[in-house]
């Protein structure tokens, strides 16, 4: 472990590095408190970036290491992106913050963030996404006064990382006052996405390319920030999020809270020459621990008197277990959510039986100790835990979830393959599901006339002009024939439905543009919703979304393909609203 009072004598070149640093885009006073970048990386597991190892091609990963601070015992608070980056954002634990999937969760109001803070200590604040699940409507851009995740409007679901960097540039050479910007990277998700070099050749597909163009990217960028002077005043915190899951496991990523899937890296450059190279510190911490030592730096205006106090204040009071937790299962399933703790020595299992694996000796974390081979010691932090339920009981596995796993097989087929497939293996209702929403885009009406969904079967028979007695029960489903009288409307819960229902009672008044406007922002999101759910459940992204998205055509969307909404179906069209499910089938 690097010893402490190391880094205090090597901090004492903090105040050399602000003061003979020359200026930025603007003058800033020598006791100005230092400009704050960060980047994080989806799916890069700490293996994956070795300072030990030499690199092809010099790039950031190889500045960081070479000329900045490693952290060899990081972790990932939570297997979801949103929790993880909500826990650096609020210095606070998902247990705190509340935001426990990359669903609809947000941070707890009462949790003040990080920019909130930089904002009131003078700071300008910008935070740029190039894809899921880190987004806007998120709430994890409370406090930004910059929130930029416009990849959307493109015909890409991610915005690549050279882009967002971009992004990042003009808007660093735009302010006037130090500055804290927050950068999302979500490229290893999309591993069979083309990328090229800095001379234009292109790079081979996979997960090691997307690495590298991020690597690349990095390295463009710091040389920038020293061309324009921003270098020796910033810090720069490089981090992953989350890792990846090894075929051993019984549990998929979602769930595993193993060190291949949250012990990620983390790679600081302090406002500080270093001398000696690489330097390493093994003190246990996760991205609640960074976020809490840049809320200090934020509050105390980090002047050079008391930068040194602040760094070794913190390494001081970092945990000695930390919580890591993947509510996957709840968000999904309903199940109970999988915690556990860990040290620097151990990962333990909180349930009725403890299960606790010895990670120095077991690496890979697959053989549980026994009762013996336990000091009662070394546990006795955890005696705090148990005033909470951590049970994990057993469910039923529900027919999504084994969905899901008849996908995994089929890997790497293309999502029309793999659907091909399963039709002939796989009989319940997600396939019936899937095969109904794609029936309906391709207006494939005598398929869906007896369908089992009596809603379908009515606008199938609408089409095919040979209605039966419709058999409709639901106060929405009533509205798609006859008088849309109060009563239906007033029991009708469907939001994106209603809003249709009101711009369409409104087209000739003088506020119906307002109301077009306003179905067509919630329908153009529910369809881009729709779409990256299914994207993800095809091409297993590293990220969740709101499994509602998945039960079948909407309500909205079937009212629009009935045979008198045609003028409806054309104003819509002129939108450009995303696609849905052609991936599927073309």
């Amino acid at each position: 472990m690097m010893h402490i009072s190391f880094l205090r004598k090597n901090l004492l070149f903090f105040g050399m590095g602000l003061l003979l640093g020359s200026c930025s885009a603007w003058e800033q006073e020598p006791q100005a408190p230092p400009n704050i970048i960060l980047f994080s990386i989806e799916g890069l597991h700490f293996d994956r970036l070795s300072c030990g190892e030499a690199f092809e091609v010099p790039g950031g990963f190889q500045e960081l290491c070479l000329n900045g601070v490693r952290f060899t015992h990081f972790y990932s608070p939570s297997t979801t992106s949103q929790t993880t980056m909500a826990s650096l954002l609020t210095g606070s634990s998902p247990s705190v913050h509340r935001a426990l999937d990359n669903g609809a969760s947000a941070v707890e109001e009462i949790v003040q963030t990080l920019p909130e803070k930089a904002v009131a200590a003078g700071y300008s604040t910008g935070f740029i996404s190039g894809g899921p699940p880190i987004l806007c409507k998120s709430g994890l851009q409370q406090g930004f006064e910059l929130c930029d995740d416009e990849f959307l409007t493109s015909d890409k679901i991610y915005r690549p990382v050279i882009d967002n960097i971009e992004k990042a540039q003009h808007w660093i050479q735009e302010q006037t006052s130090p500055f804290f910007i927050n950068i999302y990277a979500p490229d290893t998700q999309f591993y069979n996405q083309t990328t090229m070099t800095q001379e234009g050749k292109e790079r081979a597909r996979g997960l090691d390319s997307q690495i590298d163009a991020i690597d690349e990217s990095l390295g463009l960028f710091f040389k920038w920030l020293k061309k324009k002077k921003y270098w020796d005043n910033t810090i720069v915190m490089v981090m992953g999020l989350n890792g990846e899951s090894l075929a051993l496991r019984s549990v998929t990523w979602r769930e595993n809270v193993f060190s291949e899937n949250v012990h990620v890296p983390l790679l600081i450059h302090f406002p500080v020459q270093f001398k000696e190279g690489a330097k390493s510190i093994d003190n246990l911490l996760t991205h609640a621990e960074v976020g809490r030592f840049l809320a200090s730096v934020i509050e105390a205006r980090a002047v050079i008197d008391h930068f040194e106090h602040l760094i070794d204040e913190w390494l001081n009071r970092l945990p000695k277990f930390v919580e890591i937790r993947a509510d996957w299962p709840t968000w999904w399933f309903g199940y109970a959510p999988v915690i556990s703790f860990r040290t620097e020595d151990y990962l333990v299992f909180p349930k009725r039986n403890l299960e606790i694996f010895h990670t120095v000796v077991d690496k890979t974390e697959v053989t549980p100790l026994t009762e013996g081979q336990v000091k009662a010691e070394d546990l006795v932090w955890l005696q705090t835990r148990f005033d909470q339920s951590y049970d994990v009981s057993a469910s039923e596995v529900s027919e999504l979830y084994s969905f899901l796993r008849e996908i995994n097989k089929l890997r790497p087929e293309t999502p029309k393959s793999m659907l091909q497939r399963l039709r002939s293996k796989v009989a319940g209702k997600m396939i019936v599901t899937i095969d109904t929403d794609i029936a309906v885009e391709q207006n494939q009406w005598q398929l869906l006339k007896d369908n089992p969904s009596a809603i379908v079967a009515y606008v199938a028979q609408r089409n095919l002009d040979v209605v039966k007695k419709p058999n409709l029960h639901s106060a929405c489903e009533r509205l798609f024939y006859g008088r849309k009288r109060l009563q239906l409307l007033r029991n009708c819960n469907d939001s994106l439905f209603l809003a249709l229902l009101a711009w369409e009672k409104r087209r000739n008044d003088s506020d119906a543009l307002y109301w077009e406007k306003r179905f067509i922002r919630k329908y153009r999101f529910y369809r881009q919703y729709k779409h990256l759910a299914y994207k993800n459940l095809f091409i297993d992204l590293n990220w969740h979304v709101d499994t509602s998205r998945l039960v079948g055509p909407s309500l909205t969307d079937l009212y629009l393909r009935l045979p008198d909404k045609v003028k409806l179906r054309q104003t819509i069209q002129d939108y450009k609203i995303p696609d849905g499910l052609d991936f599927l089938y073309e």
